[in-house]
Parts: structure tokens; sequence; C-alpha cells
């Protein structure tokens, strides 16, 4: 684990600190044809916006350069979005914004340096979200029968709506806060670094072998614990 964690923390040191000197050039906007996807990954530099709609869409704002830059792949139930030479345009993610829109998203896979904000009143069975990149995801109104949040890396997830099934997992360095995501039955698994904020009100299955510590809400009358590592648990509403 301290393998993995050092490994992060010189990954987040070389991207903050790469030399972003490319043109981000001349703003403008284009609007790329994409086919259904319920599953999206992401490798850019940017904010990236995703909006439950009727219809696919996919519309870019920002730098021409930018823009030229990006490969786009839609397929299989697939979009994948990536940033050609993505390290050069670090210092260029307030100059990248993609708006994609879809009927239902089940799985997220976050590459990116930037942030991803799931918009408001997202209705779903299972949402599946993966960080393993730098900077943030906001789900900012779900309701869903089952989340499932995992962060692999550097940065945070924040999580507000409803769920029935929690998942909530972190073995980097990124924090996790679904302290507003009013789950029933949670599990939580702690391995890395970052401190996790979590809300249950009938069951919480928490795994501990990280330095990170675990806050939870909704005082559930259930509560299971397994901690091997220095981070604590705590029950916030007592």
């Amino acid at each position: 684990m301290k393998n993995s964690i050092l490994y992060l923390s010189v990954l987040t040191i070389f991207l903050l600190s790469s030399c972003g000197n490319y043109d981000s050039g001349p703003k403008t906007s284009k609007s790329f044809p994409v086919s259904e996807f319920s599953t999206l990954e992401l490798e850019v530099v940017g904010e990236i916006y995703f909006e439950q709609s009727d219809s696919f869409y996919m519309h870019v704002e920002g730098g021409a350069n930018l823009i030229e830059d990006l490969k786009v792949s839609s397929g299989d139930d697939e979009l994948e979005i990536e940033l050609r030479n993505k390290d050069k345009y670090t210092e260029k993610k307030n100059e990248l914004k993609i708006i994609v829109g879809s009927p239902h998203l089940s799985n997220v896979i976050f590459n990116s340096v930037g942030s991803l904000y799931i918009e408001k009143n997202f209705k779903g069975d299972e949402l599946n979200v993966e960080n393993n990149g730098v900077g943030e995801i906001k789900i900012n109104d779900a309701h869903v029968t089952t989340i499932n949040l995992i962060s692999k890396a550097v940065g945070t997830i924040e999580a507000k709506g409803t769920a029935v099934n929690a998942f909530v997992s972190s073995n980097g360095v990124g924090e996790i806060d679904s302290r507003d995501l009013k789950s029933k039955k949670a599990v939580v698994e702690c391995d890395g670094i970052g401190n996790l904020k979590v809300h249950a009100s009938e069951s919480i299955d928490i795994s501990i072998s990280g330095v990170g510590n675990v806050d939870f809400y909704g005082n559930p009358s259930d509560v299971t614990t397994n901690i091997s590592g220095l981070g604590k648990a705590k029950n916030m509403d007592k």
C-alpha cells in the first residue's frame, strides 16, 4: 500500500508541475455525433458535465487546439473521450468544457485532470463511479438502487441523493464524502490515506486497513467494523 501511495503522490506532483505550455487556441465550440451509451470513460483535462436526457449528445466548448486534440470513440454502449497530449494541457483544465447527455448511465471511469459533474435529479438502477484521476467528481442529486463509489487516486468524490445500497471504497489519497447520499445499507473499505464520510440508516460494514478515517451518519442499528490499520470509525450521530 505504501508503494501505491508513494506512486500516486509522485504522479500528482508530476501532473500538477508539468509544463502545460501548449496554446489552447481561440475559443470555439463543436458538437460530436455519439451513439447510445451507458458507460462513460474520460481521459481529458477540463470540466465534464453529464446530463440525463431523452437523447444522446456531446457538445464541447473551449480552445480550438484542445478540441482538435480530442479523440472521441462511441460504440458498444460506451463513450470514450480522450485528450491527446494530455500532460501538456494540465494548466488548461478551466479552458475545456464537455457536456454529454444520455437517458441512462451505469458506469463512469474517470482518468482525468479536472472535474466531473453528474447533474441534478439523476435516476437509475445502478451507478458505478471509479476515480483514477486528479480532481473532483460531484454527484449532485442521484436517486438509485445501488451506487458504488471507488477512489484509487487523488481528488474527491462527493455524492448527494438517495440509494438503497452503497459501496464506498478508497485505496488512494483521495476523499469520498457521501454523507448526504441517504443510503439504507452501506459497505465501506478504507485502504488508503483519504477520509470517508458515509450515510446508512439500517446497516453499515466498515473495513479499515489504511490510515484514513470513516465517519458514518444515519445512526444505523447494525454496525460491523474490522480495523487493522491506523484509521478509526466514528458514529457522528452519537
